[in-house]
């Protein structure tokens, strides 16, 4: 999810995304970790929402234990920020919030066209123009900026340049009228000389009061896995042995499991939105599970990347 943008030149994939959401009313909770393949050391990532996100350091631990929980082959039950108004600089772009989490550094920026926006990023070394075919972003950001969304610009710094690292988990809550989960930009994110069919993969669990299906797919083929509603007793087992889970849903919500193994970024044609089903019918497919791996990034060097995150931060700025 997002759109990754390395300096020209550089290659960065995402293979790999896996994202939780809570849906309750009309707030949405995002869980989303990313993995890369890295040429560069450094990179923007950049991620739209419907509204001003809260943005919380995540663990790893929670999509650890969701994938064991309901992976069929496995399973054994079935299964706040206060802002101020922000400050405009001097492109006419909006800075709603500036700040930190975890080893990120992070903007939540706002623009009245894509222009003012590409210009803004430019200066602050998102290389969106160089890095993706121009009239296509601008045509994916001018969608964004008609909807009336906000963009979360992050500062990825100091990656190791490996064919497999996980960024910085993060959680982010916000309002929404719609199950989305922002994927239009990351069709940016191609490179025509790297063929995507054999390692990039998405997993997305979905919980809510009902089962899910999907309103608008974004041009990749998902398939659904596993659909269970946690009555008691399937949720003290929660409690006892996925405690990280527990703390994410509660008696009564529904569980939906779907992802693709492969897809093709270029493929990507708008949001993934989901709706409610029919029914709450339970559904437990096995499937192969090559794509369930998580190359944990070492804590010692995440520890050490925060307090030099949040200096660089500072000194990069321009207004």
């Amino acid at each position: 999810m997002g759109g990754i943008f390395p300096p020209p030149g550089i290659y960065v994939g995402e293979p790999y995304q896996y994202a939780i959401i809570e849906y309750e009313g009309s707030q949405e909770i995002l869980h989303l970790l990313i993995n890369v393949a890295s040429d560069a050391g450094s990179f923007g990532w950049i991620v739209p929402f419907p509204s001003r996100p809260a943005i919380e350091e995540d663990t790893i631990a929670v999509f650890e234990q969701i994938e064991e929980m309901c992976r069929p082959s496995y399973g054994g039950f079935g299964c706040g920020v206060i802002y101020d108004g922000g400050y405009y600089d001097g492109y006419g772009v909006r800075i709603i919030e500036e700040g930190s989490v975890g080893v990120l550094s992070y903007e939540i920026i706002k623009a009245d066209d894509p222009d003012t926006l590409f210009t803004w990023l430019a200066e602050n070394d998102y290389w969106v123009a160089d890095s993706s075919d121009t009239v296509k972003a601008r045509e994916v950001f001018r969608d964004y900026i008609e909807r009336d969304w906000v963009f979360v610009a992050f500062s990825v710094q100091d990656i190791p340049r490996d064919n497999s690292i996980n960024v910085q988990p993060v959680k982010f809550t916000f309002t929404s009228s719609q199950i989305v989960y922002p994927m239009r930009i990351t069709s940016l994110s191609v490179n025509p000389d790297y063929d995507y069919r054999y390692d990039y993969g998405l997993l997305i669990h979905v919980i809510a009061e009902h089962r899910v299906k999907l309103e608008q797919n974004a041009g990749i083929n998902l398939e659904y896995y596993y659909a269970n509603k946690l009555n008691g007793r399937e949720y003290e087992a929660v409690k006892e042995n996925y405690p990280f889970v527990a703390e994410v849903c509660k008696e009564g919500d529904f569980i939906t499991r779907l992802g693709s193994y492969y897809y093709d970024p270029g493929d990507i044609d708008s949001d993934l939105v989901f709706t409610y089903a029919e029914d709450d019918a339970e559904s437990h497919n096995q499937y192969y599970s090559a794509l369930i791996i998580f190359p944990i990034l070492p804590f010692a060097f995440v520890a050490g990347l925060a307090l030099r995150s949040r200096l660089r931060f500072r000194k990069r700025r321009k207004r």
